[in-house]
């Protein structure tokens, strides 16, 4: 368990890094524009460059993660699927993959008990998002509506980083 608390960390701590890089990168392009006298909406076309790049170099990755209860009361966490989206990222394309790695593993969805997603658009959307629609699924399939979370990893990085900010 101390192990699996570790690698958690750890991940977060990567996306942390992560960030904090995007921060420095922007501001230095920022700081070439204003060295070059040049408008800053020139700063919004670099932008749209910068990310078609990221997009062909690094697609978005959806990671499906599933935590289960065995007869012996032990919670068990594995990664389930992890999957490419290219285009775009509405909550139609995320579930189509979700549904992909459901019936790959031949789970069932009237035992899915609970949904944690980052609380965007695409994924709680009332009707459209990720959320909505493995509901559906589960209630379509005989089971009750899942508990939905909503994962608080950004707000806690926000805080952190203010916390950062305020030491004396």
């Amino acid at each position: 368990m101390k192990r699996g608390l570790k690698a958690q960390q750890s991940s977060f701590t990567k996306l942390k890094t992560e960030q904090e890089a995007a921060t420095r990168a922007s501001f230095r392009v920022a700081l070439e524009i204003a060295k070059r006298g040049k408008p800053f909406t020139d700063g919004e076309m670099i932008k749209e460059c910068i990310i078609a790049v990221a997009e062909e170099m690094c697609p978005e990755k959806v990671l499906i993660c599933i935590r289960g209860v065995d007869k012996s009361y032990e919670v068990h966490e594995e990664l389930l699927d992890m999957y490419s989206i290219h285009g775009t990222t509405t909550g139609r394309d995320i579930f189509k993959g979700v549904e992909m790695a459901i019936n790959q593993k031949n789970l069932q969805w009237k035992n899915l008990k609970c949904i944690t997603t980052d609380g965007c658009k695409n994924m709680s959307g009332k009707d459209k998002g990720v959320v909505a629609l493995v509901s559906k699924a589960v209630e379509n399939e005989g089971g009750s509506k899942p508990l939905v979370l909503h994962c608080i990893i950004h707000q806690q990085s926000l805080c952190e980083n203010v916390w950062i900010c305020l030491k004396f």
